[in-house]
């Protein structure tokens, strides 16, 4: 049988699952490598890998001082080269507003474009937007989807997400 709770603490609890979601993607993409000159080099040289693992040291100040405007033109220059974790990371801004004024169509934007490379976090801000349609009109469907999809990859929050609806 299934707990009921109400409206007011079921969004209470997606936000915390979204925001949950959204540092595990952070902490994953945590740049451990001491050689930051030799990053800001390859990010410099239009690497999109080293301009995501940048973009992330910016982000939370880590080895570097936080700096949350470099940290979004760096997610921009990566995602605009179609890196899918920078991709998703940028919807993250866009969907937070951390260093960006939220906006949730963009973060749409940039979840889809992860999401259809496979990315199985983004898959799951997806469908997290679906059901509450945030940036888009709920569609049920279309959240039970991508949920569907971020569980087949053993995201629990989706198969979680999607044993709810």
């Amino acid at each position: 049988m299934k707990k009921h709770c109400s409206f007011a603490a079921a969004g209470r609890l997606a936000a915390i699952i979204f925001a949950v979601t959204h540092l595990a993607l952070s902490a994953s993409a945590q740049h451990t490598n001491p050689d930051l000159a030799g990053l800001q080099k390859l990010a410099e040289a239009g690497d999109a890998q080293a301009q995501y693992k940048l973009a992330c040291a910016c982000q939370k100040g880590d080895g570097v001082p936080q700096d949350l405007a470099k940290a979004v033109a760096l997610m921009r220059q990566s995602a605009a080269q179609g890196y899918a974790p920078a991709e998703g990371q940028l919807g993250y801004y866009y969907g937070v507003g951390l260093g960006v004024q939220p906006d949730p169509v963009e973060a749409l934007k940039w979840y889809q474009k992860s999401a259809g490379q496979g990315n199985s976090l983004a898959e799951y801000s997806l469908g997290y937007i679906y059901s509450t349609g945030r940036g888009t009109p709920k569609d049920i469907p279309m959240a039970m989807k991508w949920y569907g999809k971020a569980a087949s990859q053993n995201v629990a929050k989706a198969q979680f997400a999607l044993a709810e609806i």
